[in-house]
């Protein structure tokens, strides 16, 4: 009996883990943190902080797909974990894009 109430415990905490885990915001976190995401290891990871130093910030999330290795499999695994501001909207794929507009609703131009 002890066993299943290990193994109810690890599942529990494997599955507590997906419910809290925070959206990675790519123009912010650093290698170790981008590695949370599914089917990115050390070396994707590092290619997205190298191509982010190189070209700036990411104005979308659909923007990762011009990281060499990363492609629309892997975007779609991800997008609801990634996150290009603070805003969490953003992650869940309502905002991934600016609208070029500013607080007061005016338009940047």
């Amino acid at each position: 009996m002890s066993v299943m109430r290990a193994i109810l415990f690890a599942v529990c905490l494997c599955v507590s883990g997906i419910v809290w885990a925070q959206p990675v915001n790519i123009n912010t976190a650093n290698q170790d943190q981008l590695t949370q995401l599914s089917g990115i290891g050390p070396k994707k990871a590092q290619a997205i902080v190298d191509y982010r130093q190189a070209h700036g910030d990411f104005n979308s999330v659909d923007d990762l797909t011009q990281v060499k290795g990363i492609g629309p499999k892997t975007l779609s695994e991800d997008r609801a974990m990634i996150t290009v501001s603070n805003d969490t909207a953003t992650a869940s794929g309502k905002d991934t894009q600016s609208t070029g507009a500013t607080a007061g609703g005016q338009s940047a131009d």
